[in-house]
């Protein structure tokens, strides 16, 4: 009696967490015991699809096309780099999210565009002591889980955008020695994750908003050498922590 031959088995997918149950053909056959699929690329944080470097990579693009890059930074970036991890100053989160983008004092100069707005993962931005000039992007507000922002020493101009006021989880603002102007967003030190404010050397005019009346957690305020009038808010003597 001659037995008929198997029909080819074909692996398709392997499970982040695989048993082997049994072998046909050469191929494992596998008992699926986590919801995700193993793919060439990382998924997303909630498991939704696949994602690999490529969108990061564009966000960064996008956003260097607005600025002056040294060539210490230049060089270790290209369009054909499949990860923007290695570019120098970037940092990243374990789903690839590009979380800190730290470049301080390399004389980068031209604009911050607006495209920094597409990195909403983004939890640190230190652009210290560079010759940034123009605006600061309202779009920065989409950044949401931002907590450090530094644009100290360069030559930035126009207003604070209001947006910044939605940055709930922002605890150091450090916007002092540029040439802004306008008040200063009557909510913005409302937040009670700000420890750390330095907005001083500037053009800023106006009153000084008042704080969280309730949770103000400010360590560190300097205001100085600006236009500002009035008095000081009376929500000052709630900021305990203030040195």
């Amino acid at each position: 009696m001659v037995l008929p031959k198997p029909y080819p088995v074909v692996c398709l997918v392997l499970a982040v967490s695989l048993q082997v149950v049994s072998t046909v053909a050469k191929c494992n056959l596998v008992r699926i015991t986590s919801p995700f699929v193993v793919c060439p690329n990382r998924i997303r944080e909630d498991g939704s699809k696949k994602f690999g470097h490529g969108e990061e990579e564009f966000k960064l693009m996008a956003l260097s096309s607005n600025l002056i890059l040294p060539q210490s930074v230049n060089s270790t970036r290209n369009s054909s780099d499949p990860s923007p991890c290695r570019w120098a100053g970037i940092s990243y989160n374990r789903s690839g999210y590009v979380t800190s983008i730290e470049l301080p004092v390399l004389r980068i100069s031209d604009s911050l565009g607006k495209e920094i707005g597409l990195n909403r993962r983004l939890k640190k931005l230190n652009l210290v002591a560079n010759d940034l000039s123009r605006f600061i992007p309202s779009e920065l507000g989409n950044c949401t889980l931002l907590e450090h922002l530094k644009l100290s020493n360069n030559f930035l101009s126009g207003e604070i955008p209001v947006t910044l006021q939605n940055l709930e989880k922002l605890s150091n603002l450090a916007l002092y020695e540029n040439s802004l102007s306008g008040n200063i967003p009557s909510l913005l030190f409302q937040r009670p994750s700000l420890e750390i404010i330095y907005l001083n050397d500037n053009n800023l005019n106006g009153s000084i908003p008042s704080f969280n009346a309730n949770a103000c957690n400010v360590k560190l305020l300097q205001l100085g050498q600006n236009n500002l009038s009035g008095t000081l808010p009376y929500s000052i003597g709630n900021c305990s922590e203030l040195q």
